[in-house]
C-alpha cells in the first residue's frame, strides 16, 4: 500500500485486529458465512479510505491486515465492523448460524489490536538514537536552513 498523503502528514498506518465471536461459538465455520464476512469486510474498510493487505477467517475468528489513514480512530472502525457485520450475518444466515450463537449476540465484546510496519521497533529505536546529538550549525551536513527573504 501507498503511503497516505494529507496536506499537512504523510501515513504509513497499518494494523492487525484479531474479532471473536462471543464465547467463541463456531459461527464461522460455513463458508458462505466466512466468505460474506470478508466481502463486508473489505467493503467497510473501504469506505473509511483503508485497505485490506490479509484475511483469513477460522471457526470463530477473523484476522485482518489493514492500512488506515490517520482521520480515523481505529476502535470506531473495528465498532462499525462489528456491529455491521452481525446485523448482515445475522439477518441473512440465522437459520444456518442459530444453533451456534448465545442469544443475539455474535462478536464478543474485547477484540485484539496491534500497529505493525515495515520495520521493527528496534530499528527504529536505533535509528532516532543515532541522531546527530550536536548543535546544527554551519559546516554541519544536517544543517536546514531557513533564510527570510526580504521584501
Amino acid at each position: 500500500m501507498a503511503l497516505k498523503k494529507q496536506v499537512h502528514c504523510v501515513c504509513d498506518m497499518k494494523y492487525h485486529v484479531v474479532l471473536v465471536t462471543k464465547y467463541r461459538r463456531p459461527v464461522l465455520q460455513y463458508k458462505e458465512v466466512s466468505d460474506r464476512l470478508k466481502e463486508e469486510c473489505i467493503r467497510l474498510i473501504d469506505r473509511f479510505d483503508g485497505e485490506v493487505i490479509e484475511m483469513e477467517t477460522d471457526c470463530d475468528h477473523i484476522h485482518i491486515l489493514m492500512a488506515l489513514g490517520p482521520g480515523y480512530a481505529i476502535r470506531n472502525v473495528i465498532n462499525t465492523l462489528k456491529g455491521t457485520t452481525s446485523y448482515l450475518l445475522r439477518r441473512d444466515y440465522m437459520d444456518l448460524i442459530k444453533p451456534h450463537l448465545w442469544g443475539k449476540e455474535f462478536w464478543s465484546n474485547s477484540y485484539y489490536c496491534a500497529t505493525c510496519g515495515g520495520v521493527t521497533v528496534d530499528v527504529i529505536r536505533k535509528y532516532v538514537e543515532n541522531q546527530p546529538k550536536e548543535k546544527r550549525g554551519p559546516g554541519n551536513p544536517n544543517l536546514v536552513s531557513k533564510k527570510k527573504k526580504h521584501i
